[in-house]
C-alpha cells in the first residue's frame, strides 16, 4: 500500500485511530461525490462519530498539495517517494445537500411531505442518471446518506424556503472578530478607507461581501447569486468605483507632469574601446600624416 501524508483535525484523527485499532474500518473511508460548485467528482472522507448515525459525524473535503519540483517524505527511517501533501478539511453537509436536493425538488404548488430516507434515494437515482461516465460509486452515495450529519443538515434546509441557513453563515462570518483574522483582508479594508468614522455601514457591507464570496467557494453560480441578491452591497459598490477612479486620475496627473518636468536629454556618445582611447593619449607631433604616404612621387 502506498503511503500518503496527510493533515485533518485531531478529533477526527482519535476516532480513525480508534477505529483502526477496533478493526472497526468499515466505518470510515474515502468517497467519490459531486463538488457542489462544479458538480465534478471530488474526493471526500468520511468520519463518523462514535456510530454511523451519529449526529456528530463529519465529512471532509480531500485536496492535494503537489510541489512543483519533485519531493519526498522522511519518516522515520523511511523516505516516501510521494511529497503531495493531503489536507483534509471539514464541510459543512449542507453544501454538498443544497444541489443533491435541488434534482429532487417539487413542481411549483407540491405540498406533499417526504421522509429522508425516500429523498436520499431519489437522489442517488437521478445522479446516477446524470453520471453517463460513472465516477461517482451508487455506494459512495449510500454511505454519505447514512451520515447521522447528513439527517441534521437535512432538517437545517428543510426547516426555511430559502437560503437562510446559509444567510446565517454568512452573518457569523462577517462578525468583526471572525472578518477581521485574515490580515490581507483587514489591509485591504483598510486601502479602501473603510475603517474611517463614517463609513460604518460601508465597512459592514464589505465584511458581508467576503463572507458571500468564501461560502460561494462551495455553492453552483445559482445559489451564488441567489445569496449574494439577499444583501444591497450598492453603496459599497459606488463607493469603490469612485476610489478607482480617483485613483486613476492621480496617476494619470502625475504621468503628466513628470513627462512635462523632464527635460530633453541629448544623447551622449558611447565611449570607446580601450585601444582607441589610449591612441587618443599618444603624442602625435612630428609624426606624418597618413595622407603623406599616398602622394605622387
Amino acid at each position: 500500500m502506498q503511503l500518503q501524508i496527510g493533515i485533518l483535525p485531531e478529533d477526527v484523527l482519535q476516532a480513525t485511530c480508534a477505529q483502526i485499532e477496533a478493526a472497526d474500518g468499515h466505518q470510515w473511508r474515502f468517497v467519490r461525490l459531486p463538488h457542489p460548485r462544479s458538480a465534478l467528482p471530488t474526493l471526500f472522507y468520511l468520519s463518523p462519530g462514535n456510530n454511523a448515525n451519529d449526529a456528530y459525524s463529519q465529512v471532509l473535503e480531500v485536496q492535494a498539495v503537489s510541489p512543483s519540483n519533485k519531493r519526498s517524505w522522511f519518516v522515520d527511517q523511511s523516505v516516501v517517494a510521494d511529497g503531495k501533501l493531503l489536507m483534509m478539511t471539514p464541510i459543512d453537509p449542507a453544501f454538498l445537500l443544497i444541489p443533491l436536493l435541488h434534482l429532487v425538488a417539487p413542481n411549483a404548488g407540491a405540498t406533499s411531505f417526504r421522509t429522508a430516507e425516500d429523498i436520499f434515494e431519489e437522489c442517488v437515482t437521478r445522479i446516477k442518471e446524470k453520471d453517463d461516465a460513472g465516477e461517482i460509486a451508487e455506494v459512495d452515495l449510500s454511505r454519505l446518506f447514512a451520515m447521522g450529519c447528513m439527517e441534521a443538515a437535512l432538517h437545517r434546509i428543510c426547516e426555511t424556503k430559502d437560503v437562510a441557513s446559509t444567510i446565517t453563515k454568512v452573518n457569523h462570518l462577517s462578525a468583526a472578530p471572525v472578518a477581521d483574522i485574515s490580515r490581507s483582508i483587514t489591509r485591504n479594508f483598510a486601502k479602501d478607507g473603510l475603517f474611517e468614522d463614517d463609513r460604518e455601514e460601508l465597512l459592514k457591507a464589505a465584511r458581508l461581501r467576503v463572507a458571500c464570496d468564501l461560502i460561494s467557494h462551495y455553492l453552483s453560480a445559482e445559489w451564488s447569486n441567489k445569496l449574494t441578491a439577499c444583501y444591497d452591497f450598492k453603496a459599497l459598490d459606488v463607493h469603490l468605483t469612485d476610489l478607482h477612479n480617483q485613483e486613476t486620475q492621480v496617476a494619470v496627473s502625475k504621468s503628466t507632469k513628470a513627462a512635462a518636468a523632464a527635460p530633453e536629454k541629448k544623447r551622449k556618445a558611447g565611449k570607446g574601446s580601450q585601444g582607441v582611447e589610449k591612441l587618443k593619449k599618444v603624442n602625435t607631433k612630428g609624426m606624418a600624416k597618413l595622407s603623406t604616404f599616398f602622394t605622387k612621387k
